[in-house]
């Protein structure tokens, strides 16, 4: 270790644009199970209240999964931006030693 932190921006930009598709991803996926749910709400029957139960319960777990993502990209941006101050500090205090 030099005890230096370098925070290669390129790279963590590309990790919060997959993020974001992650996102996306998980989204359609929430949405087609509440479309489900909806759809087995118009069925009678044992079968249909256990799908709709379930992909109620998966569509929970999604949104879960959605906010803890957008949680990861929120600190992600943080991080970088803060790295990103610092590095311009230490460039303005270098070149001002000259």
């Amino acid at each position: 270790m030099n005890g230096k932190v370098m925070i290669d921006e390129a790279a963590a930009q590309a990790d919060i644009r997959q993020e974001r598709q992650a996102e996306q991803i998980l989204r359609r996926a929430a949405n087609a199970l509440q479309a489900v749910q909806n759809e087995s709400n118009s069925f009678q029957g044992e079968t249909a209240a256990a799908i709709g139960e379930r992909a109620e319960q998966l569509r929970r777990q999604i949104l879960n999964l959605i906010s803890d993502l957008e949680d990861t990209q929120n600190y992600t941006q943080r991080v970088v931006r803060r790295y990103w101050l610092l590095d311009q500090k230490w460039k303005q205090i270098f070149e001002s030693s000259r």
